[in-house]
């Protein structure tokens, strides 16, 4: 390959890019001089020869290949490929300058011509960023230089060897700024590179300073570029300053300030100071004070820069100033202070030479010295930023001749006057000269006025701008307290500065030309802020007022000003104004009222005239903002008339004419613009004011009269102010009602006579009369009738002119459409009947259809206003229409709503959203919350995408409470609602969070007030949370919330509506006293009409335009919500049993739907008042109305045709299947009830032919579970629940029993026990959730349901042992078995005996089970249940047991003849009425109800004469009924029970032989006769031995199972046995008999007590007193939960004191509490008792009625609380009161009928011994029927002395101390065997207990009940009298407390 060319290595060298490859080309092409060029280290000197020849070989290729490489290599910031291309031409060049460094001595240029080729590779160095090779190649070139010089220089060479060659010394002075430009770009931290800058820096300066005498250009220009990096250097060391230090920085910038004064760019030298200036202040982190103190440096330095030459300089040195000083102004006190010093310091050294400069330097450091002063004073607490400024007053005298100075020196404002802003000003800039100074100094000549103009204003700007904002801030201060400043006349020095700020303004104004003055357009709010500082000033000095009013007025009257300037001027001289009105000053106040009142009037014309001509104007000042201004000038002048009228000013109305006028312009200019409301409110208000005593109608003006000859105002603008007029006189009607009707008249008229009066303005003229209308609305519901004739009129007006005519304008359209509307709702408020209703409605939407037509409007104001107005007038009588149920017109509204939001251009999802919000979607009372209708339109719009759940949850997104709605109805309607709509099933069922709803309602209602929507939204989300609740059967739980979405809807309602409460008596017996006639009082709606107020909003359809997005709630709409939740709390208590509640809601309901012609509603809540239809006649009927329920609630679908037995089949089995979330349980549990009794019933049917459905052939054993499923689902719904409770105890009884009815058998539970369970789950139902909650500190009512609540239950105040008892039944039926074993876990060791009464349907029932042809009138169901024994169950006939009460006396008897007149003239006074209405007990035994009847006439009716004859014949009627009584129960006992007397009694306590004998005989039974005995029946029956035992009780199944169904025989009745009793064997029954003839029990054998649960139609017998009974120890309660519950709160008392647990309760009867003889007509009681309560230390009132409060204590505060009184008491403490407690003690209610339940048929019973009861009473005894004083007074004084004697005796007990000594034995201290099992009632006693404490808890002493048998027979008449005394509760002991004791 031939050696390369120059020419084709030149060519590569331009072209190839493979730069290495040629690098090694050009290396061996110069390889010869390349070689000996490195060879020259160790060969001193070459050969010249040889150098001359290479240098002829190569240097041409040299000289052209350095160019080529450096434009090859001057590249700035190349990119990575570039650089990886192009490196290796560095080599190159680097090898060629090696080369041409050997040859340089043949070089024409001399041997430094080598080192600017160097220099241009420095050059590509620095452009590619390689600072520190540029640094080091650039030292190179110095190093060759003074090399080839032979300098002695350090860095550069010396001055002399240059020998003068300008081109060496510009390669010198190049070389160094290639150095600095290097460092300057490399920004090294290293400081030792800055030292050896400033080392060039000295040593380049000579070559610099030589060259610039020959004025060479190219020694200047690098000298240029070495000052450029310089000070590039300077400023990076100055943002590094913490790491260089402050000395190294001081030193560079002096040397760069001396380099730039040496440079011809030394006119840079400010810029680059507030350069150095900037960075300073933009540092961060750096300390504050070496800051500053750098800054002074810099201005310091330049200071004495400018002195040199001033004239060229002042002006910058100046700017500089001005900047450093706003820049300290922002950085801080610090600053301020420091640079105030310095500038005072520097001004100093000024003086000397020109006389503004140090004037204004001194003033910029008074301005500094201020702002230090106010910031420091905003900390200060004692003094305000204006009483610190008076403290300096060295500064303001300072400032007072600062300012006085350069007023003289300037010359501006001195002579001038203030001149209105249209005077021209002539030669105004060449008046303006400046003086010299006044002690002869030199004058400072200024080359541009101009700038010296705004060195001068930028001074005052300075100063003024903190001093303006520190007096606006504090103007209320000035304003209020000037006189309190000491030396207010200081002020005057500021307002002299303000005044010379505004002069300066002005003349800089005069003297700029129209296109220079947007400089200051900035200022323009800065100027109106001084301006307003400045007139402040005026009113507090009293000085110069007139000066300030015209800087405002000139202000005002300059064209250069803006909008924002005119708007901060207005609003300051408003404020001010305002400040000055309420003080009192009102000639300052007008003043300032006046100025602010035509800034903003000029500020609108303005704004006009831009708007107009399009000139000027600003894009972001929009129409809107340009109302909002207008409708603020309004507003503003409002106040101004105010004042004005206050002052007697009669200014008035020029002033409101010309506001009108100004604003007429406006409005032709803007649509849509908001009429001047508050101004024309506020002339109402004054002329009102001005006539209001003044009966002559035509004295007060009309806006009309003062308008007509206005030039500047149309008619047509007329008309609308007129508009407004006759609103706002509406508005003040209330306030002056005579005066505005007058006037409404008047400019009514003045409207249809001048304004409306052509045949052309038909439209306006009706709405004129629609605005009469509307302001006779306003005056009420009494003026409807001329109201609707108005609205006709303008309907016949409208009509007449258009005639037929189906296309018109759409505003004639809209108000016709809008009055037949409004007639509509008019109309129906005053004939709620009237078909005039609907036939408008009909008429209003054919007029809205005919305008929105899809596609067919135009999008103009005129339609988006009429588009926006329509749909609070469609939601109306949407609303009106739903609420009375009409739904035919609900599409079209629909539709019509969709189109205007479509044509609206507003997205169909927020229509779905606010229609859903405010529950438009279907009509009232409908079951699904979405019409099948609206979908189908909806999807017409939409599409199918409609119908499916995103979408609409898409809608709902916005807004959460909406969306929440939505998902709660997916839940309580899914099946009636989601089959409309595309989606899955298991998608939507989860159910949402109750804590969620409720954190959503709290937050709508948490602001103050609460927001009407907020209210409707939160009240939709409890009412649809009750709806689930119901669903599911959690009843109690949903009343809670439907109470709660009452309350808020009834706030709701109270804001739309007005009404008056009418009372309606009426008479009743159902909730009086017993034998009284009680009034009931029924509360009903009175006068029921829309608010004023809101009935107004309407009509303003014609005016303002409503927001589309918003969400409006209708009156009609509001009236719905509210009867729906009062139509579900009413429902819900019916349900729950409480009757009077629900029918006070239902009444009242009912009262509004009547008053209001609601059909729907009025129609439910009269069936739900009503009793509900009951379904009699066929069986057949009654099966298909119970295939349609199953049918409706399975597959919402109604059977219409027959179907198959397999589809009945499947529907029985889905309707018996458990759904988990079951939102139908109540209903699924009222289906399943009636299939369990038809099954039952038709039992015997099945082997027969009669079968006529599938109903007919269940099995018994899917039966049972479906009623179990059924009694789970309705456990709170008390009247279902009993049922299906009982209906399942008769099933299990008669399995027990026959054989027919056999079930499978349960290993854990016998018949007996499920029999029992049911039975005891039947009673009290209607009590359990309402005593429950009391009885244990009122938890939630679903801790009583829920079993994963338990553990809240026993954390709060129940044992967890109980919970099983305290919840009703369990949530699943698969948790029933478990849930009844638990029961009877935690039942109490006291017998319970339930007693329940089956009459009616159950008497045919049993009877067709039973095959029994006997005539039973009833039956009894009793259960025996303990926690020790196995449950006895007992189903015995009953028949009548006494007749009617007979006299036994002849009828010649004397005797019974006077008796019978006696008696007769006492029936005549008051009667007596049955508290408990009508049972099943007066068919079994009436002659009780005849008694208590007799008994009451004889206590209440006073005697003709009281004499001994008149008193011993009654004393005989009394006598004569107390033994009927006495008959009446003994017969009862032996008819009812016989030989299953025994049953009630309480277990044997330590009796060895009965222990011994049961022993006995079930060991002989189980080994002779092989049975299987229940041995706590044995054991029972063995205890009742001494009373006649029949066969009937050794019966096998009773000996096994504990059932039994007894019968009655009557004479020649063959009894069937096939499904009867089987005998025992005969061995077994002489066992049995041998047994009982054994024993021996003794008469008066102690006995436990027993507590009786008593069915209400029961409850009124006196059980107690039953022969068998009467010395038993017997106690009532309501429910067996509510025993457990009562035991388990005594036990949890009793742990809180920190007292040793019982079993039961104690009392200690000495801490009492009486209430005698309050109504003071007892004297005998209360001489009885009176002074006996004392000796004992009683608390209490004698003679004297208490406070509900101190009754309410006593309660709370004692263990007993003693009445004796007339009745119950309640008179004085009520039973909602005494229910409230959370504590309450024992009771003894001596009152007639205290202790009387009153029933209230299916509902809940009440009586004031249910509410001791519920407030924690262990124990209250009360009467059940009336009682005479003297013998009930024996009874209690018995009972009581009893207690206090028990009290008194020793606690020892024989049980206890054996106890005692066993555990002592067993060294076991804590709970006896007998209290080892987990009860309820026995396993509280503390482990660490001793033996005296578990004597002092002993068990086995007698308790409270124990006694009151025996004080019965202490009464003269023991049954009349002596058995009313009941003992509610459970057996509560008697101790004794320490600190108690009796007087001696």
């Amino acid at each position: 390959m031939p050696p390369p060319t120059e020419s084709s290595l030149l060519s590569d060298l331009q072209t190839s890019d493979d730069s290495q490859r040629l690098h090694s080309i050009v290396s061996d092409y110069l390889r010869p001089v390349s070689t000996l060029a490195n060879s020259k280290k160790t060969s001193k000197k070459a050969d010249q020869t040889t150098v001359r020849s290479l240098a002829k070989q190569f240097l041409s290729f040299l000289s052209k290949s350095f160019p080529i490489i450096y434009n090859r290599l001057y590249i700035q910031n190349p990119s990575q490929q570039q650089r990886d291309i192009l490196s290796p031409f560095y080599d190159t060049y680097r090898q060629c300058l090696t080369c041409l460094d050997f040859i340089s001595s043949q070089l024409a240029g001399g041997p430094h011509m080598v080192q600017i080729q160097r220099l241009k590779l420095v050059y590509c160095l620095q452009a590619w960023g390689r600072y520190e090779e540029g640094e080091s190649e650039s030292f190179r070139v110095l190093e060759r230089l003074r090399g080839e010089a032979d300098s002695e220089g350090k860095f550069v060479p010396s001055i002399d060897v240059g020998g003068g060659d300008s081109k060496f010394g510009s390669v010198v002075v190049e070389a160094v700024a290639s150095v600095v430009k290097n460092v300057a770009m490399g920004q090294s931290k290293d400081c030792g590179k800055y030292e050896r800058v400033l080392a060039l820096l000295e040593e380049v300066r000579p070559w610099c300073s030589l060259f610039r005498e020959l004025e060479s250009v190219a020694i200047e220009k690098s000298h240029n570029v070495l000052v450029t990096f310089l000070g590039r250097c300077c400023r990076f060391l100055v943002e590094e300053m913490n790491h260089f230090g402050e000395d190294l920085i001081r030193r560079f910038y002096v040397e760069c300030l001396a380099e730039y004064s040496r440079s011809t760019t030394k006119d840079q030298v400010y810029k680059f100071a507030r350069r150095i200036c900037s960075s300073l202040f933009s540092l961060e982190g750096s300390e504050s004070s070496v800051r500053i103190d750098l800054v002074t440096f810099v201005l310091a330095s330049i200071s004495r820069e400018c002195k040199v030459e001033m004239d060229n300089g002042a002006i910058e040195f100046v700017e500089l100033a001005d900047y450093c000083a706003n820049k300290c102004r922002a950085a801080g006190t610090i600053f301020c202070s420091t640079l105030a010093r310095n500038l005072n310091n520097m001004a100093g050294d000024f003086h000397q030479a020109t006389t503004p400069v140090d004037l204004i330097l001194r003033l910029y450091a008074t301005g500094l010295e201020f702002t230090d002063d106010f910031t420091t004073s905003k900390g200060a607490e004692d003094n305000s930023a204006i009483e610190v400024l008076f403290i300096e007053r060295d500064k303001l005298h300072n400032l007072s001749a600062l300012l006085g100075s350069l007023r003289h020196y300037f010359n501006i404002g001195e002579k001038e006057t203030c001149i209105s802003s249209d005077i021209e000003y002539k030669n105004s800039v060449n008046q303006m000269h400046l003086q010299p100074g006044s002690k002869g100094q030199c004058s400072m000549t200024c080359k541009d006025r101009k700038a010296c103009i705004v060195m001068y204003y930028n001074t005052q700007k300075f100063l003024c701008q903190p001093l303006a904002e520190l007096v606006n801030s504090e103007k209320k201060r000035i304003l209020a307290e000037i006189e309190a400043l000491t030396d207010s006349s200081k002020l005057y020095t500021i307002q002299d500065a303000f005044y010379q700020f505004c002069d300066s303004f002005f003349s800089l104004k005069r003297c700029t030309s129209e296109s220079e003055r947007e400089e200051f357009d900035d200022d323009e709010v800065l100027v109106a802020s001084v301006i307003a500082a400045g007139f402040i000033l005026s009113i507090g000095t009293k000085l110069k007022m007139q000066k300030s009013v015209c800087l405002i007025k000139q202000i005002i009257g300059s064209g250069w000003i803006q909008s924002q300037g005119l708007k901060y001027l207005f609003v300051s001289l408003h404020n001010i104004g305002v400040l000055m009105y309420r003080s009192k000053q009102m000639k300052e106040a007008l003043k300032a009222l006046k100025l602010s009142y035509r800034a903003s009037w000029t500020n609108i014309q303005r704004l006009c005239e831009m708007f107009t001509h399009k000139k000027g104007f600003d894009d972001n000042l929009s129409e809107d903002a340009i109302r909002g201004l207008i409708t603020d000038a309004c507003t503003r002048s409002a106040f101004l008339l105010e004042v004005l009228h206050v002052c007697g000013n009669l200014k008035v109305k020029r002033i409101i004419v010309e506001s009108l006028e100004n604003w007429s312009l406006a409005e032709n200019l803007f649509r849509q613009l908001p009429g001047p409301i508050p101004l024309i409110k506020q002339w109402v208000k004054i002329q009102c004011k001005l006539h209001k005593n003044v009966d002559v109608e035509d004295s007060a003006p009309t806006l009309c009269c003062m308008l007509l000859s206005s030039t500047k105002v149309s008619k047509r603008t007329i008309g609308i102010i007129l508009e407004q007029e006759l609103l706002a006189y509406q508005e003040l009607n209330h306030g002056y009602p005579d005066f505005c009707q007058r006037m409404q008249n008047k400019v009514i008229d003045l409207l249809m006579q001048d304004v409306y009066a052509t045949e052309n303005s038909p439209l306006w003229k009706a709405r004129i009369l629609i605005r009469k209308g509307r302001a006779l609305r306003i005056n009420g519901i009494e003026a409807l009738k001329n109201c609707i004739l108005c609205l006709s009129e303008a309907i016949s007006i409208m009509k007449n002119f258009y005639g037929e005519t189906p296309i018109l304008g759409t505003t004639a359209c809209h108000q016709l459409a809008a009055a037949y509307c409004l007639r509509a709702l008019c109309t129906q408020e005053a004939e709620p009947n009237s078909e005039q209703v609907y036939q408008d409605i009909c008429a209003a939407l054919d007029m809205w259809l005919s305008i929105f037509v899809p596609d067919s409007c135009s999008m103009d104001d005129e339609f988006k206003m009429v588009s926006g107005n329509t749909l609070p007038l469609l939601y109306n009588i949407l609303d009106l229409l739903s609420v009375k149920g009409w739904t035919k017109l609900h599409s079209n509204i629909h539709q019509l709503i969709i189109r205007l939001y479509k044509q609206n251009n507003m997205q169909i999802g927020k229509c779905l959203a606010n229609l859903w919000e405010c529950r438009r979607l279907s009509h009232a009372l409908c079951v699904s919350p979405v019409n099948e209708a609206f979908i189908a339109t909806l999807s017409e719009h939409c599409g199918e995408t409609s119908k499916s759940i995103d979408f609409w949850i898409g809608c709902l997104s916005g807004s959460q409470p909406g969306l929440l709605g939505f998902q709660q109805n997916l839940i309580c309607f899914f099946n009636t609602f989601t089959h409309r709509f595309k989606t899955h099933e298991r998608d939507f069922k989860s159910a949402v969070p109750v804590n969620n709803v409720k954190q959503i309602v709290s937050e709508l209602i948490s602001s103050d007030p609460v927001r009407s929507h907020s209210l409707f939204l939160a009240g939709y989300l409890y009412y649809d949370l009750c709806e689930r609740c119901v669903s599911s059967g959690q009843l109690f739980e949903g009343l809670s919330y439907a109470k709660e979405a009452f309350q808020l809807r009834s706030q709701l309602f109270k804001r739309k509506f007005a009404f008056s409460i009418e009372e309606q008596v009426e008479k009743c017996n159902e909730t009086g006293d017993i034998g009284e006639i009680a009034l009931k009082v029924i509360n009903g709606p009175k006068d029921l009409q829309v608010q004023r107020t809101v009935a107004s909003e309407l009509w303003s359809f014609d005016s303002s335009s409503w927001d589309l997005c918003g969400c409006y709630l209708s009156p009609w709409n509001v009236l719905q919500c509210y009867l729906e939740s009062i139509l579900q709390v009413g429902y819900i208590n019916e349900m729950t049993g409480n009757g009077v509640e629900a029918e006070t809601f239902l009444v009242w309901g009912k009262s509004i739907s009547c008053s209001q012609s609601l059909p729907l509603f009025e129609a439910t809540f009269s069936s739900v008042l009503g009793k509900c239809l009951e379904y009699h006649g066929q069986t057949h009927e009654l099966h298909k109305v119970v295939w349609q329920s199953i049918s409706v609630l399975v597959s919402r679908k109604r059977i219409t045709q027959t179907c198959s037995s397999a589809h009945d089949t499947f529907l029985l089995d889905l309707i018996g299947r458990e759904i988990l979330g079951d939102v139908f349980a109540v209903e699924r549990a009222a289906i399943l009830y009636s299939i369990g009794w038809i099954t039952v019933k038709n039992i015997h049917s099945k082997d027969t032919r009669a079968v006529c459905c599938d109903l007919s052939n269940v099995q018994l054993s899917k039966t049972v579970h479906w009623l179990k499923l059924a009694f789970v689902l309705c456990r709170e719904v008390p009247v279902l629940f009993q049922k299906v409770s009982r209906l399942l105890s008769a099933i299990y009884l008669l399995s027990a029993t026959t054989e027919l009815f056999s079930l499978p058998s349960c290993k854990a539970l016998s018949e007996s026990h499920w029999a029992s369970y049911f039975h005891q789950a039947s009673l009290g139902t209607h009590l359990n959730y309402q005593f429950f909650p009391n009885t244990c500190g009122r938890p939630n009512a679903q801790c009583f349901v829920d079993s994963r609540d338990s553990h809240a239950i026993g954390s709060s105040c129940l044992h967890t042992e109980t919970s099983t008892l305290l919840r009703l039944a369990p949530e699943s039926v698969k948790d029933l078995e478990q849930f009844v074993m638990d029961f009877y876990a935690c039942l109490p060791c006291t017998a319970i005996i339930c007693i329940s009464l089956l009459g009616h349907a159950y008497t045919s029932l049993l009877q067709e089970l039973l095959l029994n042809p006997s005539c039973i009138h009833a039956w009894m169901l009793l259960s025996r249940l303990n926690s020790n024994n196995q449950p006895v169950v007992l189903l015995l006939p009953l028949d009548s047991v006494l007749e009617e009460v007979s006299d036994d006396a002849a009828p010649d008897d004397d005797n019974a003849r006077a008796c019978q007149n006696l008696r007769q003239h006492m029936n005549s006074g008051k009667k007596w009425h049955c508290p408990w209405g009508s049972t099943v007990v007066d068919d079994v035994a009436p002659a009780f109800k005849g008694i208590l009847e007799e008994n009451f006439i004889t206590t209440s009716n006073f005697l003709i004469e009281d004499t001994k004859s008149t008193r011993s014949l009654w004393w005989m009627i009394r006598k004569k009924v107390d033994q009927q009584l006495g008959k009446l129960l003994s017969n009862l006992e032996d008819s009812w029970l016989g030989p299953w007397r025994h049953v009630l009694l309480g277990d044997c306590l330590d009796c060895k032989s009965l222990n011994m004998v049961h022993k006995k005989l079930v060991r002989d039974l189980k080994s002779k006769c092989k049975m299987d005995i229940n041995e706590s029946f044995l054991k029972l029956v063995l205890g009742g031995a001494k009373y006649d035992i029949e066969e009937a009780c050794f019966s096998w199944q009773c000996l096994k199972e504990g059932c039994y169904i007894g019968r009655l025989e009557h004479p020649g009745e063959e009894i069937c046995r096939s499904n009867g009793i089987d005998k025992v064997s005969a061995l077994a029954s002489q066992l049995i008999h041998e047994a009982v003839n054994e024993l021996h029990l003794a008469d008066t054998i102690s006995r436990e007590p027993i507590i009786l649960v008593l069915d209400y139609d029961v409850q009124m017998l006196p059980w107690e007193s039953i022969p068998i009974l009467r010395q038993q120890e017997v106690y009532r309660m309501p429910s067996v939960g509510s025993i457990s519950l009562t035991l388990e709160r005594s036990w949890h008392y009793q742990e809180q004191v920190g007292r040793n647990a019982a079993v039961f309760p104690l009392i200690d009867p000495l801490d009492a509490f009486y209430l005698l003889n309050p109504s003071g007509d007892l004297s005998s009681t209360q001489a009885e008792f009176e002074n006996w309560f004392r000796d004992q230390n009683f608390e209490g009132k004698a003679g004297t009625v208490p406070t509900a409060e101190e009754l309410a204590t006593a309660l709370k505060s004692h263990d007993l609380f003693l009445y004796f009184g007339h009745g119950s008491g309640e008179q004085y403490l009520s039973r909602k009161e005494i229910q409230e407690l959370d504590k309450c003690a024992a009771t003894l209610l001596m009152g007639c009928s205290s202790g009387s339940l009153v029933l209230n048929g299916c509902y809940m019973p009440r009586g004031i011994s249910l509410s001791y009861l519920r407030a924690g009473s262990p124990v209250t005894i009360a009467n059940l029927w009336e009682v005479t004083d003297k013998d009930i007074d024996r009874f209690g004084k018995a009972v009581l002395s009893a207690w206090l004697s028990e009290r008194l005796e020793p606690a020892d007990c024989s049980q206890c101390d054996q106890l005692v000594k066993e555990f002592e034995a067993m060294k076991i201290r804590g709970r006896s065997k007998g209290t080892s099992r987990k009860k309820v009632a026995s396993s509280n006693i503390d482990e660490t207990s001793n033996g005296d404490s578990l004597k002092n808890t002993c068990d086995h002493r007698p308790k409270i009940g124990s006694f009151v048998g025996r004080a019965r027979e202490t009464c003269t008449l023991p049954f009349l009298n002596g058995a009313s005394p009941v003992c509610y509760g459970v057996p509560t002991g008697i101790r004794r407390k320490k600190d108690l004791s009796p007087n001696s």
